[in-house]
This record gives C-alpha cells, structure tokens and sequence, in this order.
C-alpha cells in the first residue's frame, strides 16, 4: 500500500454548556487538559479537561491538547477537511462553529462509509435563539 504519510490530528470537543444542542449549533472548543508525566517511562498522563476559549494558548508545562498521530497509508483512515469555522453573523456570535456545508458533506462521507453521522437539526434539538432584534428584522423584510 502506498505511503501517503502521517499526521498529527489536533481534536476540538463540544462545549459541555451545548450538550442538548445538535452537532452544526454546538460550540467546538480545542480539547485541552491537565497533564502530568509518569515518573518511571516519561509518557504523558492525562487529567481534567480544562475549558479554555479558541483564542487562548495555555502554559505548555501544565496543559496540553488531546492529539494523535494518525497515518494516511492506513485504508480505513478518512480526514474531513480542512474547514473554516462559521462566519459571524446575527444568529452566531462565536468563532467556534463549523458550517453547515462542512457537517452536511461529514454525513455524507459517514453514510457511505457505515459510520455513525454526526446529529445535526432535529425538531427535539434545541436551535440558535432568535434575538428580539433578529426577529424585528424579519417581520421587516
């Protein structure tokens, strides 16, 4: 099999406050913990998860980013991407949502692949509130 590589693959998590919210209106934060390392093999353990905005870059000596490196000349492995996180607009006030084109093509992939999709808009799933201003601009147009 040909050799296309291998990759560091850094992970976002969902927001734990957007947990009743589908997958394309959730918030996806970069996966940062506590850290510390065995004392007798050096490896890297693992601790709490630590909420830090996207805009912020922890102290390397106390937290660190869930990463692993995946190969590409593995059949099986499948990257999504690269992506740019939704504009910021009326309804989205953040920089940490994916777009919509980018979770739509995701399921696709993952239907024809038999993996499980990802939960995107359902009546039972909370939406994106619309603002008083939002709504005011609607009955306008």
């Amino acid at each position: 099999m040909e050799d296309r590589g291998k990759y560091v693959c850094v992970f976002l998590a969902r927001h734990p406050d957007d947990k009743n919210k589908s997958d394309e209106f959730a918030r996806w934060w970069p996966d940062w913990y506590q850290y510390s390392h065995c004392k007798t093999s050096q490896d890297i353990i693992y601790g709490n998860r630590v909420l830090f905005r996207p805009t912020v870059t922890p102290s390397s000596e106390k937290y660190i980013q869930w990463a692993t490196e995946v190969s590409l000349s593995v059949h099986s492995t499948f990257l999504q991407g690269p992506f740019n996180f939704e504009s910021i607009h009326a309804l989205n006030r953040t920089r940490n949502k994916v777009e919509k084109d980018y979770w739509a093509n995701l399921r696709l992939v993952c239907n024809e692949l038999a993996i499980l999709p990802p939960m995107l808009g359902s009546s039972h799933i909370k939406s994106p509130k619309l603002t008083l201003a939002v709504m005011k601009q609607k009955r306008k147009t």
